[in-house]
């Protein structure tokens, strides 16, 4: 039994339908899992209590309460309560029912029912205990009633947010074909006895499926983070977007054949017209160790900056360093200043004393390396001599239907300011990544922070730390800045469309 059947259990069936089997298997469940322990402990508590039947007129209100307009459309936003909200309605249901034992009763005990937030700002698990009491003896019906006291922690009503619509994406069409590509180039991942450790691959494509670039390398060590990290710097990132493809060992191909170890794909898209020449992977390739004392561990979150101009020919003709960047404002793609080119341009051409009609493609990128300290990373801002015949400075070589924005912005600061304030302040890499689970509509179902690995599913993270039992479909990163200038780097899911 996992944690969604054992929730379905104690919200949707009765206590007297649950068979032996099923209680077996839901205290072997609840005994290992400290989310449903206190939903089955509710949930058996109630199934030992004799309570009066309730008055005949009492059970027809509540009917046709229920049938109204007004709660019905309330029902539909309730469908979508978490695991907490569950555990919330139990208590309460509990402190009821008692209450209404005691007073058929006179002389029954004092109840008291308190609710457990469901997040705390430290981005620690939050507790799900919640305690329901109810005890009376023979030897206390003597003593006279003590006032009955009842504390409830209701949850805020919900707030009017924004939705944020699943973006359009490729994204599973384009990881089938860098998989079919792999697999094509290096039969290695599936001829030969199963091994331990991971195969690491990176592929740069045209849209067509022309492999512009392609490596492989396979590790059993515990260098895992390192060899990920040197096959994404092996990839362009100022395309058509990246993606990523995961495999177990062992899995199932098409054809027939097996994977030999566990499998991760890097697959970067470049344009038709995309020049490698002028790409961020050449930059990274220039500068190569010339500033790695500028290096700064990632997790210090903030990091050194280098401005730099370059020749047709690759020779940095200008340079300037900038200290102590917040790391965000690095990572954000290009597609987010595609307003501000001629901003950036103008900044740039003032840092580095240029004419602006110099300026060809500008971008971002950063140089990665595993060091003493962790990953440690060093932010690029860069600009190429304008060439003959360009009409003016541009900003990535993305093509232009990739390069809007893909998220409202607007909308997702709105959303990511109310659902998950603290991922403006909170830097430490230990509390993991702020996280927004959303319908696939775009509709907030949880938020918190998740803690990711390499070469680990991060469906697979999300369903452990933060939505058990929610299928994911798709997920994209946004950086938004509030008014006082503080940047979030959050994490969107959005689960996977109903099957109909």
């Amino acid at each position: 039994m996992n944690c969604s059947q054992l929730t379905r259990i104690a919200d949707t069936m009765e206590i007297s339908l649950v068979s032996d089997a099923e209680r077996r298997d839901a205290e072997l469940h609840a005994g290992s899992c400290r989310r449903c322990a206190a939903v089955w402990s509710i949930h058996s508590a109630l199934a030992c209590e004799t309570v009066e039947s309730v008055p005949a007129e009492l059970v027809v209100r509540c009917r046709t309460a229920w049938a109204s307009p007004q709660r019905a459309a309330k029902r539909q936003a309730a469908r979508r309560m978490t695991l907490t909200g569950s555990v919330m309605v139990l208590a309460a249901a509990a402190a009821i029912l008692t209450i209404w034992a005691s007073k058929k009763e006179p002389g029954s005990s004092t109840v008291q029912t308190t609710g457990v937030a469901a997040s705390d700002s430290s981005g620690t698990e939050p507790p799900t205990a919640v305690a329901a009491t109810a005890a009376a003896s023979s030897a206390d019906r003597d003593v006279p009633e003590p006032e009955l006291q009842m504390q409830l922690i209701q949850p805020p009503p919900p707030a009017a947010l924004p939705l944020l619509p699943k973006p359009p994406s490729a994204g599973a069409q384009r990881g089938n074909i860098a998989l079919e590509k792999a697999l094509e180039l290096f039969p290695e991942l599936t001829e030969g006895p199963v091994l331990e450790g991971r195969f690491f691959v990176g592929l740069a494509l045209r849209p067509d499926g022309t492999v512009l670039i392609s490596t492989i390398r396979h590790t059993t060590g515990d260098n895992l983070q390192q060899i990920d990290t040197e096959v994404q710097q092996s990839l362009p990132r100022d395309g058509d977007g990246s993606g990523t493809v995961s495999r177990r060992r062992l899995t199932p191909l098409p054809d027939g054949r097996v994977l030999r170890a566990e499998l991760s794909i890097w697959h970067a898209w470049v344009g038709e017209n995309h020049d490698m020449a002028r790409s961020d992977l050449r930059v990274r390739e220039i500068l190569g160790e010339r500033y790695a004392d500028l290096m700064q561990p990632v997790s210090s979150g903030a990091l050194n900056r280098v401005v730099i101009f370059l020749s047709e020919d690759g020779a940095i003709k200008r340079q300037t360093v900038e200290r102590s960047v917040p790391a965000s404002s690095g990572v954000a793609s290009d597609a987010a200043l595609i307003a501000r080119v001629a901003r950036v341009a103008a900044q740039l051409a003032s840092q580095m004393d240029l004419d602006p009609d110099q300026i060809g493609v500008m971008g971002n990128t950063a140089v990665q390396r595993q060091g003493e300290n962790g990953s440690e990373a060093l932010l690029v801002r860069y600009a190429w001599q304008r060439r003959t015949g360009e009409s003016g400075p541009s900003l990535g070589q993305a093509s232009p239907a990739v390069r809007a924005p893909r998220v409202n912005a607007d909308d997702a600061l709105i959303v990511v300011k109310h659902v998950l304030p603290d991922a403006f302040t909170h830097k430490d890499p230990a509390l993991g990544s702020p996280t927004i689970v959303l319908t696939a509509k775009g509709e907030v179902i949880q938020a918190g922070w998740v803690k990711t690995e390499v070469g680990r599913p991060t469906a697979q993270a999300l369903n452990e730390q933060l939505v058990p039992g929610v299928e994911m479909g798709y997920f994209n990163r946004i950086t938004v800045t509030d008014e006082t200038g503080a940047a979030a780097n959050v994490l969107l899911a959005w689960e996977a469309p109903k099957q109909k």
